[in-house]
């Protein structure tokens, strides 16, 4: 057997690896490629959700500053207007309004007068910023004289106190082109005091009036 020349030695072993580099480093060569390539997109997919939470972020923030905002002006809309709306004061065990009675005036005028030169402009005007679901109580409250249940002849403190807002429900109405919808009537009976050092004053036969649902 004749030995191969070194120089045929050669070539074959260079074709050999050549032959070895086709089949397992093209191979090895096509997945870091397709490794780089997903990397790529997940880094681009990461930065897209960044972007977009990022996004979201500012826009939530700005809705903040917004109803912050608007929650203040409202506050200070809602402040203004219980400085404004003045008790209405009634006589002990009755539920009419007092309109031109000069013993019940509120501010130096007539209940009449501070009604339409002053409580309902003041209404009017809330209203336009009142949010959607709020609505403006209209309060009736009674003395600690009588019971607050019907007894007997007496219908009771609870139903005097709801008789009340309501006349003054009704005045409004009758005054007015207020929205009436974005009013409650309520009656507390003698369970809030305006003059707890003396339940029986007639200080606390009145109207008051609040914000709520």
């Amino acid at each position: 057997m004749k030995l191969m020349k070194p120089t045929l030695l050669l070539v074959i072993a260079i074709f050999s690896s050549n032959l070895v580099y086709s089949q397992f480093g093209g191979v090895n060569s096509n997945k870091l490629k397709s490794s780089a390539n997903d990397a790529a997109k997940k880094k681009q997919a990461e930065a897209k959700a960044a972007a977009k939470r990022k996004a979201a972020e500012a826009k939530a923030e700005a809705l903040r500053k917004a109803n912050d905002l608007k929650n203040s002006a409202n506050g200070f809309a809602f402040s203004q207007f219980k400085e404004v709306a003045k008790d209405i004061p009634f006589k002990i065990n009755s539920a009419r309004l007092n309109l031109n009675d000069p013993n019940y005036k509120i501010s130096g005028v007539s209940v009449d007068t501070f009604m339409k030169q002053t409580l309902i402009p003041a209404i009017a005007k809330l209203i336009k910023i009142l949010p959607a679901g709020k609505r403006i109580h209209i309060i009736g409250h009674a003395s600690r004289l009588g019971s607050e249940k019907e007894k007997g002849q007496y219908k009771g403190n609870i139903w005097l106190s709801q008789g009340r807002a309501r006349a003054l429900y009704l005045y409004l109405k009758a005054n007015s082109r207020l929205d009436d919808r974005r009013f409650r009537i309520y009656g507390k009976g003698s369970a809030q005091l305006k003059n707890a050092s003396n339940p029986a004053s007639e200080e606390n036969c009145r109207v008051s009036f609040d914000i709520g649902n």
